[in-house]
């Protein structure tokens, strides 16, 4: 007659172990896609909205003074607070603005540097 063996008690609470070892490993890898994924949603709303920002100072043709700037804007349902610093550049007709984006949190979310022309070009 055949000997049926099975598995001891030691062989399944390794067994038991290892799998709990590769679980926790999968889901902490779970976990910190899913955390660089918001953050890689934030700092795209932010370029977008330092973006538009820049585009809109361009479309309204205005020639914002040195110093600071600073609104909000809503995107995708949230509000975004942006701040922007405008220099004045060796070129008179041209000026730099730092953007900055911050996320409701608080966080910095994009930062943008752009240049500004003179409306009518002089």
């Amino acid at each position: 007659m055949k000997q049926v063996r099975g598995f001891t008690l030691l062989e399944v609470i390794v067994a038991t172990a290892i799998a709990a070892i590769a679980l926790l490993a999968l889901f902490s890898a779970a976990g910190a896609t899913s955390r660089n994924a918001a953050v890689l949603r934030d700092r795209t709303y932010g370029q977008l909205v330092a973006s538009n920002e820049l585009a809109e100072l361009r479309a309204r043709r205005s020639w914002p003074p040195t110093g600071a700037l600073q609104g909000s804007a809503d995107l995708a349902g949230r509000r975004w607070q942006w701040r922007g610093q405008v220099a004045a550049t060796e070129d008179a007709s041209i000026r730099r603005i730092d953007l900055v984006v911050l996320a409701e949190d608080g966080t910095t979310a994009a930062t943008l540097i752009g240049f500004l022309g003179r409306p009518g070009g002089g």
